[in-house]
């Protein structure tokens, strides 16, 4: 069987959790947005947590601890089931160097094709190019895009 393992960044811990994730909601959601404006997306982000749940080692011959942490959803990725040249796990929203692109990629999922491609932006043409991932060729993981875009700019 395959193991699906996610990871997310703790939100009050500020640290990377991987394991099983959870978005569970803290209410019974109204069948209608109580925000004024209409915005169902606001009133569901406020009334959801966004979980990792994750076991830690304990004593020798003592069951290992089951926790859980709430992360931040915009953090959370799953892993790919891959790894890199470093033997690194390969998540989604990792930014990686591979011979099949010109500049550093992004692991994303493509809903259209139901599945993880390597994505490129390209500034000067204001543009997406969409790869598909060959096994054959190796990847390194170089960040992800949670850290570039939150982490790094509250150092």
């Amino acid at each position: 069987m395959r193991v699906i393992r996610f990871r997310g960044y703790g939100k009050y811990t500020k640290r990377w959790y991987y394991g099983s994730y959870a978005r569970l909601e803290r209410t019974t959601p109204y069948p209608m947005s109580q925000d004024p404006e209409g915005d169902a997306n606001k009133f569901e982000d406020e009334q959801v947590d966004h979980y990792i749940f994750f076991t830690e080692d304990n004593d020798w011959g003592l069951e290992t601890r089951k926790l859980k942490a709430t992360v931040d959803p915009l953090s959370v990725g799953q892993s790919l089931d891959k790894y890199d040249s470093r033997n690194q796990e390969i998540y989604e929203g990792d930014i990686v160097e591979t011979e099949q692109c010109e500049k550093p990629a992004t692991i994303e999922w493509h809903d259209d094709l139901l599945e993880y491609v390597l994505t490129v932006y390209h500034k000067e043409d204001d543009c997406l190019d969409s790869e598909f991932i060959d096994p054959d060729v190796p990847m390194t993981v170089i960040s992800n895009t949670y850290e570039e875009k939150h982490i790094n700019n509250e150092l």
